[in-house]
């Protein structure tokens, strides 16, 4: 069994509307409304936090496809679990950690504080917004094959 671990530097939006995508649960193809995502976020991203967290996505093809927010530890987080891996002796081979790189917008860390806040509503719109403008990071994200560390 594969596993794929899609992660971000934040609180795991951008990581999770990849794994989405990844899994076809938004669409891939076509540039979704700021309504479909907002939506998408008010049913799945009520768990982006706390950080560190990895919350299993779903399955496609025998991999397993999980989601995380790190926060600022993203290198140590992935060291970690990559150590853990040898000590257990599970192959490398069978893990992928993606980096999703998070915008940087104003809108998105907006979304963020205000998420933080408690205010969901409001930061699902500003996470939408957001993510509606750079849907091409994350497509640009499940291209790429590549091993993130």
């Amino acid at each position: 069994m594969k596993h794929r671990v899609y992660y971000d530097s934040g609180g795991g939006v951008a990581a999770l509307l990849t794994a989405a995508i990844r899994l076809q649960k938004l669409p891939g193809d076509v540039l979704p409304d700021a309504d479909h995502v907002a939506s998408f976020l008010r049913d799945h991203g009520n768990k982006a936090h706390p950080q560190g967290t990895v919350y299993l996505m779903g399955e496609e093809r025998g991999e397993r496809i999980y989601w995380c927010g790190l926060g600022g530890v993203t290198h140590i987080a992935v060291r970690t679990w990559r150590h853990f891996l040898h000590l257990y002796q599970l192959p490398q081979s069978d893990f992928s950690f993606c980096y999703v790189p998070k915008p940087s917008c104003r809108r998105w860390r907006r979304g963020e504080k205000l998420l933080k806040q408690g205010r969901r509503e409001e930061s699902r719109k500003w996470f939408a917004g957001a993510a509606v403008q750079e849907y091409a990071v994350f497509l640009t994200v499940l291209m790429s094959d590549w091993r993130g560390e």
